[in-house]
C-alpha cells in the first residue's frame, strides 16, 4: 500500500532480516549498525531493542578485553529491559536476558532477574501444545537449573536437571544433566562430613556446558 512506510527507510522486518544476514556473516558491527538504525526508525518497538541486544551480545562473545566484555554485555542486558518494558511478554527478550544473566559472573547482579526471567519461561512453555515448545523446554531447563545452582539452591538445581531427564532421556544434555546432579550430591555430602550439615559455599564447580 503506498505510503505505508513514509517518514522510515525500511520496514522493520527487513532491518531484521538485514542484521541477520550480517550476523550470520559474521560481521556483527554491521548487525549492531543496522539495528541501531532500526530502533531510531522504529523506538516503541520491543522487537528492535530485543534484536539490538541479541547483536551486541554477539559482539560481547568476540570482545577479548576483559573490562570492556562486561561494558558489551551491560549495554546488551539494557536494550533487553527496554525491550521488556515495552512489551513485557517479548519471549525472545526475556529468554536471552535471562540466559546471559544465569552465565555470567554474578558479581553483575543480573543472577537473581536471569532466574526469575528463566521461571517465566518455563512456566510459559509447559502450557505450549507445540512441539518446538519442547525442545526450546529443554534449553530453558538447563538455563534455570544453572542459575539455581550459582544461586546455592541446591535442591531447586537437582529438580530442575532432573525434570531435563524426564523430557529429554538418553540425550547428552541427559546426560549432563545427571552427571550434574551426582556432583551436587557429592558435594552435599561432603559438607554434611565436613560441617555436620549442608552449609552454603560460594557455588558448586561449574561444569562445562553442552550447547
Amino acid at each position: 500500500m503506498i505510503g505505508v512506510n513514509i517518514g522510515h527507510a525500511k520496514t522493520l522486518d527487513e532491518y531484521l532480516k538485514e542484521a541477520e544476514t550480517f550476523q550470520n556473516e559474521n560481521q556483527i558491527e554491521k548487525a549492531i549498525s543496522t539495528m541501531e538504525q532500526a530502533v531510531k526508525e522504529y523506538p516503541k518497538s520491543s522487537a528492535a531493542y530485543a534484536h539490538l541486544g541479541i547483536a551486541i551480545s554477539m559482539k560481547a562473545q568476540q570482545t577479548k578485553d576483559y573490562e570492556e566484555i562486561f561494558k558489551v554485555i551491560r549495554r546488551a542486558f539494557e536494550m533487553w529491559n527496554r525491550a521488556l518494558s515495552l512489551d513485557p511478554h517479548n519471549v525472545t527478550a526475556r529468554f536471552y536476558r535471562g540466559a546471559w544473566a544465569v552465565n555470567i559472573p554474578k558479581f553483575v547482579r543480573q543472577l537473581e532477574t536471569g532466574i526469575k526471567d528463566m521461571e517465566i519461561i518455563v512456566m510459559a512453555l509447559k502450557q505450549s501444545p507445540d512441539e518446538e515448545a519442547r525442545a526450546q523446554l529443554v534449553r530453558a531447563y538447563q538455563q534455570l537449573a544453572t542459575g539455581y545452582q550459582k544461586a546455592g539452591d541446591y535442591e531447586k538445581a537437582k529438580e530442575t536437571w532432573g525434570e531435563i531427564i524426564k523430557i529429554a532421556p538418553e540425550t547428552e544434555l541427559a546426560d549432563l544433566a545427571q552427571t550434574t546432579i551426582e556432583h551436587i550430591v557429592a558435594v552435599e555430602k561432603w559438607l554434611v562430613e565436613k560441617y555436620g550439615k549442608k552449609q552454603d559455599i560460594p557455588e558448586i564447580t561449574e561444569l562445562r556446558q553442552k550447547q
